[in-house]
C-alpha cells in the first residue's frame, strides 16, 4: 500500500498527543480496523513526522481519525503541542505488505502495564 503524506498540527488530547488524519484509513487503504487493546480499535501504521520514523496507530475519536504520537517521540524529535508537522503514514500489519505489527508500540506498552497490575 502506498504512503500518504499530509500536514497537520500536534494536538493534545485526553490520552496523549496526536495529529488529525484527514482521511478514513479504512476507506483509503481498504483495510479493516484491528483490535489494539481492550476497548480500542485502529490501524497500525509506520509514521514519519518531520523526518523521524516510528510505529504507531491511527485511531478514531469523535468521528475523526488521529495518529498517536507518544511522549518519547515528542522528546526525540523536539516537537511541542501546537507545532505544525509533515506526516507520512504507511499501513502496517497486512501480510501482503511484509510488515508485522509495531514493536514497542502503545499496544505493547499497554499490555505490559496491564500484566504488572
Amino acid at each position: 500500500m502506498k504512503k500518504t503524506q499530509f500536514t497537520g498540527t500536534l494536538l493534545t488530547g485526553h490520552k496523549g498527543a496526536a495529529v488529525e488524519v484527514p482521511f478514513d484509513p479504512a476507506k483509503k487503504w481498504a483495510a479493516d480496523q484491528k483490535a489494539l487493546w481492550k476497548g480500542r480499535r485502529g490501524h497500525p501504521v509506520r509514521v514519519s513526522v518531520n523526518g523521524l520514523t516510528f510505529d504507531s496507530f491511527v485511531v478514531p475519536r469523535s468521528k475523526k481519525f488521529f495518529v498517536l504520537v507518544d511522549d518519547g517521540v515528542q522528546r526525540a524529535s523536539g516537537l511541542a503541542i501546537g507545532d505544525a508537522v509533515t506526516v507520512t503514514l504507511e499501513p502496517l500489519g497486512n501480510k501482503a505488505d511484509g510488515h508485522s505489527s509495531p514493536r514497542n508500540s502503545p499496544l505493547q506498552r499497554a499490555q505490559r502495564t496491564a500484566r504488572r497490575k
